[in-house]
């Protein structure tokens, strides 16, 4: 983070302050790449309503996700490639009790769905195969 190396050996670090991040990666004979930077600014709080109200499945998934919302308020759903690149943008309206996203024109890999509220924001992990 900003410089810093963190030695995290795993496939997913969740971090918990803004900052610019990028992942290097050594392979089993040694060679190494690293990422593009990529800026993380936390601006908002969790919101457990997402987390109980809001289903997102299946995961992983084939050609299309579904989000069933059980809230009375807007949802806006975003989805972000696993460089931090937005992919996709919509919101759910309160009356509308699940979407239906195509996902065809995504390669297989990990992507992020960012579900956010009037009261904070729930991040969940996508596989897309």
């Amino acid at each position: 983070m900003n410089g810093e190396l963190l030695s995290e050996t795993t496939q997913s670090i969740e971090v918990s302050e803004s900052g610019n991040y990028s992942v290097e990666v050594t392979d089993a004979t040694g060679c190494v790449t690293t990422s593009e930077e990529v800026e993380i600014t936390i601006t908002s709080i969790q919101d457990p309503r997402l987390v109980r109200q809001v289903r997102t499945y299946p995961n992983p998934a084939y050609s299309q996700l579904f989000i069933d919302s059980q809230l009375d308020e807007p949802v806006e759903v975003l989805i972000y490639s696993a460089n931090g690149q937005l992919l996709y943008k919509k919101a759910i309206s309160p009356n509308t009790q699940r979407l239906d996203i195509k996902l065809g024109q995504l390669s297989p890999g990990l992507y992020m769905v960012q579900l956010m509220s009037e009261k904070g924001v729930n991040l969940r992990k996508l596989i897309k195969q």
